[in-house]
């Protein structure tokens, strides 16, 4: 949950805030050393799996328009205890979504705006979440890709809990049809992935693959095509790993293959779909029971 207003722009995932400035004013003189570097260049192996994303600078108004947010959010917050009952005030909530939409230009950027929205409540955490989830997906130039950035950078840095996108994902009502929720939350899984730090993913002492799996169950739930959603998000463990399906050990892929049957007629549908091999031979050790309150809110 978040703990007040946040600095302009901290708080991010590692990997995901430098900003890349490329050489300017080379030396065009020089066409043959720059010809031979380039054909060097293009010899090197491609890099495989998940890199970090250059985004898009924002402009000197952008910037200016970004801190008058900010600044407008403690001057008119969306929460006010002698107001609405103190629940949140959803018509000023989009408000600041909508400039947050034009401003932010990175997942740290949205990350700022909700801090500084300072929604401490468990209950009102899962009625922001829930609702700029379906605002998110309303705007006709973000897509899946893009919306589970958002999300997934939030819960990476414990802004909405794991159970409230739960919440989220079983009460958003207002899920534009047009984008698939199947997608968009396996792509989610995929930011929540537990990883090492350098990778993509979520490196979180305590969080495991078993912790994940139970989630993805959770989230499966309000999925009305389940092994869609397992199929995105294996895929793109998978790819982002840039090692293969050995990213994922035996006896997980396994457990993935035992939950897909849940959903599919025969094993052989459930490698397909989620192009895992497995190990038939393999017994995957049994999940305990989860412990009452033992994720996030």
């Amino acid at each position: 949950m978040g703990n007040g207003a946040a600095p302009l722009d901290k708080g991010n995932k590692p990997g995901m805030t430098n900003d890349f400035h490329p050489l300017m004013h080379l030396d065009s003189g020089n066409d043959a050393a720059n010809n031979d570097a380039a054909k060097a260049d293009d010899e090197k192996p491609a890099v495989l799996g998940w890199q970090p994303k250059r985004y898009p600078k924002r402009t000197q108004e952008e910037e200016e328009r970004f801190t008058e947010l900010l600044h407008s959010i403690a001057e008119q917050p969306m929460i006010k205890e002698d107001e609405n009952n103190g629940e949140p005030n959803l018509a000023r909530f989009d408000e600041i979504i909508d400039i947050a939409k034009e401003v932010c230009k990175q997942p740290r950027h949205w990350f700022s705006v909700w801090s500084n929205c300072a929604i401490r409540n468990v209950e009102h955490s899962k009625t922001c979440a829930t609702h700029i989830l379906g605002r998110l997906s309303n705007f006709d130039d973000m897509d899946e890709v893009n919306m589970a950035e958002i999300i997934g950078h939030l819960m990476t840095q414990k802004e909405i809990g794991i159970k409230t996108m739960d919440a989220a994902l079983a009460n958003c009502h207002d899920f534009n049809p047009a984008k698939s929720k199947e997608k968009f939350t396996g792509l989610v899984l995929v930011w929540i992935y537990p990883t090492t730090k350098e990778k993509f993913g979520w490196s979180r002492i305590g969080w495991g693959f078993k912790e994940w799996s139970q989630q993805m169950k959770k989230y499966l739930r309000h999925m009305d095509n389940p092994l869609a959603c397992m199929e995105t998000c294996v895929s793109t463990v998978i790819e982002y790993s840039g090692e293969g399906v050995g990213f994922i050990a035996t006896d997980n892929q396994e457990k993935l293959l035992t939950r897909a049957m849940e959903f599919t007629a025969t094993r052989e549908e459930a490698v397909e779909r989620l192009g895992l091999a497995g190990d038939p031979t393999v017994k995957p050790s049994p999940s305990p029971s989860e412990p009452a309150g033992s994720d996030e809110s």
